[in-house]
């Protein structure tokens, strides 16, 4: 009787679905740069498969090739180490020290530990040069039988483990919506021949059903009745009319705010920090392994641009904090004080374009005697504090409207006690607030109000179309029993 190979340590994984890319714990053991690359193309189009982890999106972005590494892909993952690196072209500078790319910035080498040993071993002789790709010249083998006909017949064949070819599945089709018709704008009442018009909706039964309930009528002459507000005239009381005795009035003096003195030597501070400027990198080329977090403080300028690059650092997988919780520090420049001791500064192009305001002057001085800076190449986003009832909240926007919106730690008014770690969550509308949900669909609690009246604030000001669905991208941090909320929040809509 036939026996399964599949044993402990075995790299054959089940999959719960037929198309194995449905299925989020098998998606969840690939590592190999070609399958990931073509999951993610496949997403673009097939919202059914689930997204990848941050070490996966870290394999697709950095890819297996090197533009110095002679068409070598030397670019791997091991496992427990993240991206290494098995370059073996000595010429170039990067290999030892990548210092000479990214100035003083304490990043290692690409693969400082290669020795002449090891690059005649991975070095091809120029006759295998001119085979590659080449099959004609390559050796060719043929099937011989290397035993006796008796002892094949000793053993069988069965075919019928070998696994299911199955088709790609086709792209979903989305039924496009149909075009609303004119909403009856009035109706005859039957009985009394009276003209009616809806003046509201029923309240709906369940909180995710969507759209409006069933209509409520009312007739034209009461509910134009109740537009028109009464106003009652009354007469005027006589009463004797009083000496009108004129006082001046003396209106007290309007204190004159003090200007630091400082701000007076603004352009010395830009100069001076735009000066000490030894370097720059992009946000996406930075890597877990390129860098100390525990060394590192990157300086931005607003609380959007803050969460943007706590958003960029979670898909890269990358240990951060925003109040010095552990892993690199992301802080506004007018905390700049609080971690002024951290070995490496980034700051980035949004602060420098933005310059220095009376606020923060006193931080601008302090930066302007730090040497070795390194500039923070951020891609231009339209920050925007949204000012609403319960105070302002800074959010990133587009042509359309606002897309993303900052989660603050305050919102967390209901959330059960964790232990520490990560916890990737999504907040989904339950109709009166948002609950936050895990990744395994496990709810731990719901945000506060003044998150519900900024949703409530940004749709009255038609900053959005409509109330979102769910928001994703936020990500719960605790350490010593304090959560911080990491990331930032993207709205997500009802799709047809």
């Amino acid at each position: 009787m036939a026996e399964s190979n599949i044993v402990a340590g075995s790299n054959v994984y089940l999959a719960r679905t037929d198309d194995p890319r449905l299925d989020p714990d098998f998606i969840a053991q690939i590592l190999d740069y070609d399958l990931l690359k073509s999951i993610v193309d496949r997403r673009k189009t097939d919202s059914r498969i689930p997204m990848l982890s941050g070490e996966q999106m870290s394999i697709v972005h950095r890819g297996i090739r090197c533009t110095f590494a002679q068409n070598d892909p030397c670019i791997g993952y091991v496992e427990g180490k993240g991206t290494q690196v098995k370059c073996i072209n000595i010429k170039c500078p990067g290999i030892y020290d990548r210092s000479s790319f990214y100035g003083k910035a304490p990043w290692k080498g690409c693969n400082p530990g290669v020795t002449e040993e090891y690059i005649k071993e991975w070095t091809p002789n120029p006759e295998d040069k001119k085979r590659y790709r080449r099959p004609d010249m390559l050796p060719q083998y043929y099937i011989v039988d290397m035993i006796s006909d008796e002892e094949m017949s000793r053993y069988t064949v069965d075919p019928g483990n070998d696994g299911v070819d199955h088709p790609t599945p086709p792209a979903p089709v989305y039924k496009k919506p149909e075009p609303e018709g004119k909403s009856q704008s009035y109706k005859i009442d039957p009985k009394t021949g009276r003209k009616m018009v809806v003046i509201g909706y029923t309240k709906l039964i369940y909180p995710d059903e969507d759209g409006l309930g069933n209509p409520i009528w009312g007739f034209v002459e009461e509910v134009e009745a109740e537009k028109q507000p009464q106003i009652i005239h009354k007469a005027k009381k006589i009463e004797k009319k009083k000496e009108i005795t004129q006082i001046k009035k003396v209106l007290p003096k309007t204190p004159v705010k003090e200007i630091d003195p400082d701000f007076a030597r603004k352009a010395e501070f830009e100069k001076a920090v735009a000066d000490n400027i030894s370097d720059e990198i992009k946000l996406t080329e930075i890597e877990s392994d390129s860098i100390e977090a525990d060394s590192t403080l990157i300086l931005v300028d607003n609380p959007a641009e803050l969460s943007f690059v706590s958003s960029t650092f979670l898909v890269s997988g990358i240990d951060h904090s925003l109040h010095n919780r552990g892993g690199a520090e992301i802080a506004l420049i007018d905390d700049y004080k609080k971690y002024s001791d951290r070995g490496c500064v980034l700051v980035s192009s949004t602060l420098l374009k933005s310059g220095c305001k009376e606020s923060n002057v006193q931080a601008w001085k302090e930066l302007s005697q730090r040497q070795g800076l390194i500039r923070l190449k951020m891609t231009d986003r339209d920050y925007y504090e949204f000012a609403y009832d319960s105070g302002s909240r800074w959010t990133c926007r587009n042509m359309y409207g606002v897309t993303h919106v900052c989660v603050d730690d305050d919102d967390l008014k209901e959330i059960e006690s964790l232990n520490d770690g990560l916890y990737p969550v999504s907040l989904v509308d339950d109709g009166e607030s948002y609950m936050v949900l895990r990744k395994n669909g496990e709810p731990l609690g719901n945000l506060g109000i003044s998150f519900v009246n900024l949703i409530k604030g940004l749709k009255e000001k038609d900053e959005i179309t409509a109330t979102p669905q769910v928001i994703k991208g936020v990500t719960i941090k605790v350490v010593d029993g304090k959560a911080e909320i990491l990331g930032m929040g993207h709205l997500k809509f009802i799709e047809y």
